[in-house]
């Protein structure tokens, strides 16, 4: 505890090496845009990530200026730390990020968002630190309680459902035949990812559905806002 674990920090390593340009091109041959949760440190040490991001029309949102746990942060440090993220992703992108996800927040984060958007001017479109519904919907923003025009806040849920997270939960495998599968997948599949097998059938599969929007998260939050308008206290 307290120092560094050089294989956790090569195990991470792959995702910026390797995993993030496979991904990329299989996003890039359906020409399908995505929504990149970003950490501010992690972009700085990787500008040429940041330019394929752009290049390929994805949204960048932000995951936080380093990737922690900020229950111990205390308010005051995470509030600057929300500042350093949104100078970091505009000085690297060109503009601030629309939309939030940290994974790991405190009681204090949603609301230090808010603030330090609103200190900067910039738009908040979406949060996504919520897993209790299947589709967005609104929030009432506690610092807009005596506001004459709230806005709210548009939550667009996340989820651990069709998460690869599971891939690394301590489970194993399910079955002899997902070994097997999983195993075959990486024959075919050059390199350590078997997995991305499975997110490029589901990609085709998709793209061989009629009428269907794949959108990045600020495109949902725009069209969820224009369909049905924020209105104080009645909460969908």
């Amino acid at each position: 505890m307290g120092e560094r674990a050089v294989n956790v920090e090569s195990d991470y390593d792959y995702g910026s090496r390797r995993g993030v340009w496979r991904l990329l091109n299989t996003l890039e041959e359906r020409k399908f845009p995505a929504t990149v949760y970003a950490v501010g440190m992690a972009l700085e040490k990787n500008p040429a990530v940041v330019k394929a991001f752009i290049d390929g029309g994805h949204e960048i949102a932000s995951h936080g200026y380093r990737w922690i746990d900020y229950h111990t942060v205390g308010a005051e440090k995470e509030k600057a730390m929300v500042h350093q993220q949104m100078k970091c992703l505009k000085t690297l992108t060109g503009e601030y990020p629309v939309g939030w996800y940290y994974g790991r927040l405190s009681p204090y984060s949603r609301g230090l968002v808010h603030e330090v958007h609103e200190e900067l001017g910039a738009p908040l479109l979406w949060e996504a630190d919520t897993y209790a519904d299947d589709l967005p919907y609104w929030v009432d923003v506690p610092a807009e309680k005596d506001s004459a025009s709230p806005k709210g806040m548009l939550m667009i849920p996340y989820t651990y459902d069709c998460n690869d997270l599971k891939y690394c939960a301590p489970h194993g495998w399910g079955s002899v035949g997902a070994f097997t599968e999983y195993l075959k997948n990486a024959f075919d599949t050059f390199g350590k990812p078997g997995r991305a097998t499975a997110l490029r059938e589901f990609i085709e599969y998709i793209a061989g559905k009629e009428g269907v929007w794949v959108a990045r998260r600020k495109d949902i939050a725009v069209h969820f806002r224009n369909k049905f308008p924020y209105r104080k206290g009645q909460l969908i």
